[in-house]
């Protein structure tokens, strides 16, 4: 049945005329000025547990503040520690865009970004995580080149 499922996600795929998906990081290109989005993570995993299911989920609201300015609010509820769904983490995150070179199907961006998460779950994995698993703040730069439909990024932090 799951390769049945696997099979119509495959055929369903189709082009799409978009550009700079990031899905796990951030460009240095931010959200237009004065506009609101929201997002919603879930993450889900399996134990050798009798029938234990870890679930994650992350609702977000990003703002667009202005054409150099965003802002990123996120939590967590889980029961990766707990026995049931409880609040896990908040995080915040700001991105200043402070470089920009545009052109004729391409251009290239630089941008500072801070974060900050607070997490009341217990220290178990020693990775540097701030997505529910950790607290600690975090800053860096982020530079995005667009040539045409190819978007390269790389984040120092």
């Amino acid at each position: 049945m799951s390769r049945i499922w696997l099979l119509l996600l495959l055929l369903g795929t189709g082009s799409a005329g978009a550009q700079e998906l990031y899905v796990f990081s951030e460009p240095a290109s931010n959200m237009p000025a004065h506009s609101l989005s929201a997002k919603l993570g879930y993450r889900v995993a399996g134990t050798h547990q009798a029938g234990k299911v870890w679930q994650r989920f992350s609702p977000e609201l990003m703002f667009g503040l202005s054409r150099q300015w965003m802002l990123h609010t996120a939590a967590t509820f889980s029961n990766f520690y707990s026995q049931g769904q409880r609040l896990e983490s908040g995080r915040i995150y700001s991105k200043y865009r402070f470089y920009s070179n545009d052109d004729v199907h391409q251009h290239f961006r630089m941008a500072a970004f801070a974060e900050a998460s607070w997490s009341n779950s217990p220290f178990v994995f020693g990775d540097v995580n701030l997505e529910g698993d950790n607290s600690g703040v975090q800053g860096g730069l982020v530079a995005t080149q667009l040539v045409r439909k190819l978007a390269l990024s790389g984040t120092a932090s």
